[in-house]
């Protein structure tokens, strides 16, 4: 018995050919029969061959065993030459004995040796591995069972490990047919298997000995095969295969019948130099094969296991017919306005006139086909008179069909089978109505009603509630079970009736009325709006020109460029990167920014779900240059996936705004923020986790399962080289059903994450979350960079999510103003790490400050201490020590030096929060907020600092304060922080500090070798960005010393960010605004102004805009 893995394997005891040899029964022997009434210990040899430690030791010639290379072992020498024993020479047997036994690796104890077979399965025809299982059988098993059963290792790769004895077998491969029984064993001649005491490998293929029934290439060789003997009334003649997936673009490349069979095959090849996860699935013609995609992973020559269709093995199957029953009640669908189609693989999920259903009273449609038995995914789908397709968001559904005609299930909207309503015991029935066609119409003064025959028609009308702000109305009344009842009504605006004759219905069972537009009138008498769609795209951070610091994709120099695709020009009818033969709608660029820009004229119904996306067309100059660094872009590349919106599609509807113009919100290709890149040179770990304990309701099984979570970022995948459709393995160490994984992302990359969880099963197959086109069909979050170590981007964790199988998945609120503009320059700005990153002086600050915590009482009063952020503050007073009359200072400070220095030139914001408590107040000038400035000897040059009267603010409150300055010439090394000044009469009182923070407020730009640039004039340029959001850049010129205000203010004239310098050294500067006011708070989006003041004339103002 042996342990292999966590499997404990029970090995019969069977004759086999040369088994290992035994040293204690067998070699120790030899020695005790011939050789040990010499050789024991004291010899003049020095060899004692009595026991296996004194034979392995050796005599004074040296070593007798060398493990494992007999005829370099002075034993064996010995033995075979005749020389020993002198008594008369051993056997030829025992010779022979001796030496196996040294190869074997002279052990002292027989072990068994770990054999692994490999089995390549692409020469085996028929042989599908989700039908068969693949055994090993031989002579060291007696041909027999099925116990040596190998594990598929994806593709056509099966393997086995298992442990078996030295010597020499036969063997063949099997398959086992899981519905038949029956064995099919190879037909080629026994395999020989040579076992020695060291772990072997060997690889066979099917019936081809140890070679590939292929010519061997450079690149990645794929085969895929299917068999078609599943599919109920196939006709190979009318109905090619194909495959369709991510490595071809989901279009569907034919395959090559295999002769007469029911297999067909095709070739494809891939980039050699990584390892490729692909989906794809097969087409029987234009019919797709039920979800979920299949999964594959490659890194060398594949030859995917034939696979049935659908993974359904032939069955008797007969055509039979099918009733799907739909009830609409939880859409806005008008059975006047709308087409309702069942669509599925039975039929393509073609729109076709074939596959609409018929209504049969209110909210219920009926479709009936005829289908062969078998299983078929399918959807609802309402087609309206322009051609919007308004497809289920759910899953699809799954529906298999016997050999009996049937009828489905009552079939709700986006609902499953499960009402919308609670059911109760009387007829339940609601009626909708649409008000957008009714000139001038107020809802407010004219609530809508229905009134008829169920309710003395003008005596009682049903008031109907607004759905929201919508132009929908709805209402519900009660009717006697266990009869028909025939209803005649009319919708009333207050009490203006419809114009038209009485509407009629027959009632008999709980009935959600189809919307009815008020009069039967659509508006425009057609029920369409044409407005002009203004889309506009920001592409700051995906400029691929010297100087940005983004995602460096996109040049305009190359001639790249932007389009729409949506659901009103077809999706461009193409899926390719490049190049594409209907890009869509181009977007133009605005001179001197980098927006991009389409007026789209577009007509529809008022509330239709309009849904689209950016799409990317790049150059041939800018795909060579990306493959150069890159590899092979994958496709679908240009196409965004937005975490706004969870990857899925953005979507708006022409009644969103009123007017002949809808403009769009300015929008970012992904929605990518400026700052919300990682920049190129840096690596962030981020870890994922995830809750399982849920997932058991969709098939995950703790015990058995993999858990992997795969990004979908298809630029962050191909810069970071992770391939196509990555998945990484997830781990739970705790044992608590929460799984994690670190993955390290290398810059550039975006911000945020795109993402799903998964797991594989061994029944269902790899089960991933999410899916589908719409919003949250992935997970989306964002990483933060540490606001209080420069902004610097960080290992990071995000929160821990709840496995959920169907979408919408939950994603994080998209925030950019989260992203640091101005960032703080000081570590634990708020000391939340103690006094970790300060330093003091004096140097040991036991008894001049210390950390106070929340919830600490202070003062006579008992007053409780709340820090201004966090938890943490620090206590600081005087030390009550006086020196030759000099008052002495107790200071808080960081330093920038060597290690992190600010440039001269560089205008500096300090600023602090402090709190005077009212039982031991500071007094004049106790306090001061400061930047000092030394030289390379620690001799101060000077200092800016703005001191603190402490009598003149409120007590037990937080005030904040601030200095200005710039780092003057010869200085390399700055100190910034806070000090406390003992006043000369010695009450030195006490303070509290937090949250002290430096930001640079503008910079001084050099050439390459850091030379300060040398303007020739005043200049104030445009910002960049612009429109921004939140972050924007500046640069302003100075051609000679002056004093320089920059302000930027909002269109009332409030000033909302501030920065002078009385005595400005000349140069380039550049100010980087965070759209944030003076006291750190997020401005409103619209237009600013940005004023630079400078020496006794220049002024200049120039306007920008903030969009969100």
């Amino acid at each position: 018995m042996r342990k292999i893995g966590n499997t404990i394997v029970l090995f019969l005891s069977l004759p086999f050919i040369n088994a290992q040899v035994d040293y204690e029964t067998q070699i120790q022997t030899i020695f005790n029969n011939s050789c040990t009434s010499c050789h024991i210990y004291g010899h003049n040899s020095g060899l004692n061959l009595t026991t296996y430690s004194a034979t392995m030791t050796g005599g004074t010639s040296g070593a007798a065993v060398v493990a494992g290379d007999h005829a370099n072992s002075l034993l064996w020498q010995r033995v075979e030459n005749g020389s020993m024993p002198p008594s008369g020479n051993l056997s030829s047997d025992q010779i022979n004995l001796v030496a196996q036994w040294i190869d074997e690796g002279a052990l002292a104890v027989p072990q068994d040796a770990d054999v692994t077979i490999n089995l390549n399965m692409s020469t085996a025809g028929a042989i599908t591995d989700s039908t068969h299982n693949l055994v090993i059988r031989g002579s060291f098993n007696a041909w027999a069972g099925n116990d040596m059963s190998l594990n598929s290792q994806g593709g056509d790769y099966y393997s086995y490990t298992g442990a078996l004895d030295t010597g020499s077998y036969e063997f063949k491969f099997v398959a086992v047919d899981l519905t038949t029984g029956t064995d099919i064993w190879e037909s080629t001649d026994n395999r020989i298997l040579n076992v020695s005491a060291n772990d072997t490998t060997i690889t066979c293929y099917w019936e081809n000995g140890d070679q590939p029934p292929y010519t061997a290439t450079d690149s990645i060789d794929i085969w895929f095969r299917v068999n078609t003997a599943g599919i109920p009334g196939y006709d190979p003649a009318t109905t090619p295969m194909k495959v369709a997936g991510s490595f071809e673009g989901w279009s569907g490349t034919e395959l090559t019948r295999e002769g007469d069979t029911d297999f067909w095959s095709g070739h494809f090849t891939r980039d050699p130099a990584t390892t490729h996860v692909l989906t794809y699935k097969f087409k029987a013609g234009e019919t797709w094969e039920n979800d979920p995609n299949r999964l594959l992973t490659v890194s060398s020559d594949t030859t995917v296991a034939w696979k049935y269709f659908n993974d359904i093995a032939p069955t008797p199957s007969e055509l039979v017919s099918v009733t799907f029953r739909a009830n609409m009640s939880t859409t806005a669908v008008t059975d006047s306005t709308h087409d309702v189609q069942i669509r599925g693989s039975f039929n393509g999920w073609q729109n076709c006139t074939e596959c609409s259903a018929i209504n049969v009273g209110g909210d219920y449609w009926e479709f009936t086909v005829e289908l062969w038995t078998g299983t078929y995914d399918f959807k609802i789908c309402p087609v309206d008179d322009l051609g919007n397709e308004a497809w289920e968001s759910t899953p699809n559904r799954v529906l298999t069909i016997g050999l009996e005609d049937m009828e489905t299930e009552l079939l709700f909207y986006n609902h499953g089978t499960t009402p919308p309503y609670t059911p109760t015991d009387s007829i339940d029935v609601w009626f909708r109505v649409n008000t957008f066609n009714i000139p001038g119409y107020d809802p407010a003064v004219s609530p809508m009603r229905v009134a008829g025959s169920f309710n003395g028609w003008g005596d009682a009308p049903v008031n109907l509630a607004q759905e929201g702000n919508s132009e929908f109305w709805s209402g519900h009344f009660t009717f006697a079970p266990g009869e028909a009842h025939n209803v005649e009504y009319k919708f009333r605006a207050g009490d203006d009736w419809e114009s038209i004759d009485n509407r009629g219905t027959t009632l008999s069972s709980d009935t959600t009325l189809s919307w009815k537009w008020y009069n039967d009138y659509p508006p425009g008498g057609g029920g369409f709006l044409t407005k002009t769609v203004l889309f506009q795209v920001d592409m700051t951070e995906w400029l691929n020109e010297e100087g940005l610091n983004g995602m460096p994709v996109f040049s305009v120099a190359n001639g790249d460029g932007m389009f729409l695709r949506g659901d009103f020009n077809g999706w461009a009818d193409d899926t390719t990167l490049y190049p594409p033969e209907s890009p869509g709608i181009e977007l133009v660029r605005t001179p001197g920014t980098n927006l991009l820009s389409a007026a789209v004229a577009m007509t529809n119904t008022p509330s239709q779900r309009i849904e689209y996306k950016y799409f990317m067309k790049l150059s041939d100059a800018s795909v060579t240059t990306l493959e150069s660094v890159y590899g092979q872009l994958f496709d679908y590349l240009g196409y965004e996936d937005s975490p706004v919106y969870g990857g899925g599609n953005r979507f708006f509807s022409l009644n969103d705004q009123p007017g002949e113009v809808l403009t769009r919100p300015l929008e970012g290709y992904y929605d990518l923020p400026a700052g919300g890149v990682i920049p190129a040179g840096q690596t962030v770990g981020v870890t994922y986790s995830v809750d399982m304990t849920g997932a058991a309701a969709d098939g995950f099984d703790a015990a058995t399962d993999s858990v992997f979570v795969s990004p979908k970022d298809r630029w962050s995948n191909l810069f970071n080289g992770f391939g196509e459709g990555p998945l990484f393995y997830a781990t739970d160490e705790d044992g608590n059903g929460v799984y994690s994984v670190t993955v390290s992302l290398n810059g550039p990359n975006p911000w945020h994450s795109i993402y799903a969880w998964s797991f594989k099963n061994n029944d269902l197959g790899h089960v991933e979350e999410g899916g589908g086109f719409g919003n949250g069909r992935s997970r989306a979050r964002y990483m933060h960079q540490d606001a209080d170590n420069n902004c610097a981007w960080t290992d990071y964790t995000f929160p821990t999510d709840t496995w959920q199988k169907d979408p919408p998945l939950p994603g994080e609120l998209f925030d950019p103003s989260s992203i640091c503009g101005a960032p703080n320059q000081l570590v634990n700005s708020g000391f939340e790490s103690g006094f970790d990153g300060w330093e003091t002086d004096p140097p040991d600050n036991t008894n001049t400050m210390e950390m106070i915590y929340n919830g600490t009482e202070y003062g006579s009063d008992n007053s409780i201490f709340n820090a201004y952020e966090g938890v943490t503050s620090v206590k600081m007073w005087g030390i009550n020590y006086w020196f030759n009359d000099e008052i002495y200072e107790n200071n808080l400070f960081q330093t920038f030096d060597d290690n992190s220095p600010i440039a001269p030139g560089t205008r500096i914001s300090v600023t602090a929060n402090l709190m005077n408590p009212g039982n031991s107040p500071m007094t004049l000038n106790s306090a001061a907020i400061f930047a000092k400035y030394f030289d390379d000897d620690m001799s101060m040059i000077s200092i800016d600092s703005t001191h603190i009267n402490g009598s003149s603010f409120t007590a037990n409150e937080w005030h904040h304060f601030g200095v200005e300055g710039t780092v003057p010439e010869g200085a390399t090394i700055v100190q910034v922080g806070v000090m406390h000044i003992e006043s000369i009469d010695g009450n030195e009182g006490v303070f509290f500090v937090d949250m002290v923070k430096m930001n640079i407020g503008w910079t001084m730009t050099t050439d390459d070798e850091g030379i300060a640039l040398q303007p020739k004039e005043f200049n104030l340029g445009n910002n960049y960005p612009n429109p921004f959001n939140p972050t924007t850049t500046i640069d302003f010129s100075v051609p000679v010393q002056s004093e320089v205000t920059f302000t930027i203010y909002n269109v009332l004239g409030e000033e909302m960010y501030r920065m002078s310098d009385d005595n400005l050294t000349s140069g380039v500067y550049r100010v980087r605004w965070n759209g944030k006011n003076k006291n750190g708070v997020q401005v409103p989006s619209g237009i600013y102004f940005y004023q630079l003041k400078a020496g006794e004339s220049f002024r200049q103002t120039k306007k920008m805009t903030l969009l969100k």
